[in-house]
Formats: C-alpha cells, structure tokens, sequence
C-alpha cells in the first residue's frame, strides 16, 4: 500500500522574539489535490501515525503506521466497511502511547495495540495534543457554551476549560500552548496566540482579518527546532 502525501498551503512564521507584524512569512503553494490524513511523526523518527478519515471506498478508515526506514505502511487501528472517524494523532513524549480522536471523542492507545482507553464522553471532541512534560492532554470541544480549548491530564481527569472562540491548539516544548481564536468572539477578526502556563500569560503571534488574504488559519505546528509555526490556510 502507498500513501500519497498531503499537500496544502503553508505558512510558515518566525517564532523568535514573537512578533506579530515584522516576521517573514513564505508561502508554498498547493498541489492539486489535498487528501483526507492526519499524521503525526513518533518522538524517535521511526514511525509516522495516519489516520484516515477519507472515503472508505479508497481505503478502510483509521490509524496507519508508516515505517520511515522502508516507508511499508501497515493497519494500526482500522475498520472495515464505513467504519469511524479518526483524526489528530499526536504521540506522548517517550513514544509509547498515541492519542487521537474518534467520533468526536478523544482516546489513547500504546504503540504495541495494548490499553485503548477512551478519554472524553461528552459533546464533540476533536484535535488533541499530549504536552511536551507527559502531563496533559488537550482538545477541541466544537459547540456550545464549552466550545474551544480545553485540558485534561492523561488518564483523562481534571478537565479544565482554556479558552472560547478557538479552533485547533498545540502544546509547545516548555508545555506553552499555541492556538487560534477569534478576538473577543469577533467573527472578522482572528489571533495566533502562544500561552504559558507558568504564569499565565499569553502573547499575540499574528492577527488577521477575513480575506486578509485568507479567511482562516488552522492547524499550527511547531518545526523540529521550535523556531518556526507551520500553519495551513485554506486553499
């Protein structure tokens, strides 16, 4: 089996010194067609997780290993026929253990198939991230009062409301979080901002308006090195 690579448009935002308004931004066009897979890579390099929540008549839905040394793709976690819908792959610290959400509900699971264990029962979860120090979870809830960030630890308790009028987030090394809200529940108006749970604080990486040129950014990611912000308009 072969998986053919996602291509969208990227951002790409210079972390340092956090500013908003002088910072280079490349953009690197699309390819024709975007496919429907959420990867994330495991902490040693040896093995990218893929969730597929494409059409089943392409391929069965859910979680694909891929091997980096051979690229051979192997079925993880995968459902026959319609099947679930699986997103968001993000690995713990150490690599044993791979979070992901499935109809609109968070689980984890350990890199050898053992434990499924669901995190999250209510409403529409979606868009983990497993922080950096091995202690917290986050997510995505959709709509609603509870709609934004929220933060649990990892065996799924202490559920703490972050953040309204946000879509995705992500963990930072030094356990920030990068995520991107609409100012004050202004539709025109969006932020990408960086908070530090040390104390609480928050700083404002970029600030857009709709067709500014695009309308919304999602999806941030943080390079290697942590100097930079891959962010996916959409095309």
């Amino acid at each position: 089996m072969y998986i053919q690579s996602i291509s969208l448009v990227i951002i790409i935002i210079t972390l340092s010194g956090f500013g908003c308004s002088n910072n280079p931004k490349d953009t690197i066009g699309p390819s024709p067609e975007t496919y429907e897979f959420d990867v994330a890579w495991s902490p040693d390099g040896e093995i990218i997780a893929a969730c597929w929540h494409g059409l089943p008549s392409i391929r069965d839905r859910g979680i694909y290993f891929i091997n980096t040394s051979d690229w051979s793709v192997e079925p993880f976690l995968v459902e026959e026929g319609i099947g679930s819908l699986y997103y968001s792959p993000s690995w713990s610290p150490d690599g044993e253990w791979l979070a992901f959400a499935k109809d609109a509900q968070i689980y984890k699971i350990k890199r050898n198939g053992d434990s499924l264990t669901q995190l999250t029962f209510t409403n529409r979860q979606w868009d983990c991230s497993w922080s950096y120090s091995d202690t917290l979870i986050s997510y995505r809830i959709s709509f609603g009062d509870s709609s934004g960030i929220w933060i649990m630890n990892t065996n799924g308790e202490d559920k703490t409301h972050l953040t309204r009028y946000t879509t995705e987030g992500i963990f930072t090394r030094g356990d920030s979080f990068l995520y991107i809200e609409s100012v004050e529940s202004n539709i025109d108006t969006s932020h990408m901002v960086l908070f530090c749970f040390k104390d609480s604080t928050n700083r404002e990486i970029m600030r857009w308006k709709k067709g500014s040129p695009y309308h919304f950014y999602s999806y941030p990611k943080i390079t290697l090195n942590h100097q930079k912000i891959v962010d996916l308009p959409p095309v």
